[in-house]
């Protein structure tokens, strides 16, 4: 059957389904005319065209003939996973970083994570994922294996966490700013704070976190 419906085509075979749910049987061209406010040749214009795409069959000559297709009833169920899943975005998860605008090539992505769109107060092409490694960060709360969710900027405010690109090494680190330099520090005190020079980027602020138990 052809996924591609017009809107038209949609919301009839919608009514088509909803009426026959809730009165035993199906619409007439009539009922089908005067809900859309459609004339009859129109109705069986739209009609023709579904049945042409599969999603409806009749018998000729009689009376409520219309029959839904085992495909119509897919292709209604397809569009309602649609119409949810509208509501969630895909977070690239990278398995490394890189400077520049390369950030989220495919190259770098391992993997994604679906999320209700409405998690986020920021656009979802700003937001990439990123898998801690090591212990460095336990103070914070950040363990070795979680997710931290990271919202793309290139500057940061003191004691934010970010994750930076220090030469060819990509950190997740607090950012402090003192009068003796730029620094990424630790939350763990095994680990000290790490002086930045000129091959140093910040490329997020670490939004969020995420954790399999």
């Amino acid at each position: 059957m052809d996924p591609n419906l017009t809107d038209r085509q949609r919301e009839i075979l919608n009514y088509i389904l909803e009426f026959q749910n809730g009165q035993g049987y199906f619409p007439s061209l009539r009922e089908i005319g005067a809900h859309f406010k459609l004339s009859l040749g129109t109705v069986q214009t739209h009609l023709d065209y579904l049945k042409r795409k599969g999603a409806l069959d009749w018998e000729k000559g009689k009376s409520r003939a219309l029959k839904v297709t085992p495909a119509g009833f897919g292709l209604r169920a397809v569009q309602a996973l649609s119409g949810v899943m509208e509501g969630f975005v895909q977070i690239p998860i990278l398995g490394r970083v890189s400077a520049g605008p390369g950030l989220l090539a495919e190259e770098n992505v391992e993997d994604t994570l679906t999320l209700p769109r409405n998690f986020f107060r920021y656009q979802p092409g700003e937001i990439f994922g990123l898998k801690v490694k090591g212990d460095s960060m336990i103070g914070s709360g950040i363990l070795d294996g979680d997710t931290v969710l990271v919202r793309m900027q290139k500057d940061a405010q003191d004691r934010d966490i970010v994750v930076a690109l220090l030469g060819d090494e990509a950190l997740v680190k607090i950012f402090r700013r003192e009068s003796s330099g730029i620094f990424l520090v630790s939350s763990n005190p095994a680990y000290p704070p790490r002086p930045v020079g000129e091959n140093f980027s910040v490329l997020g602020r670490v939004i969020h976190l995420m954790r399999n138990f």
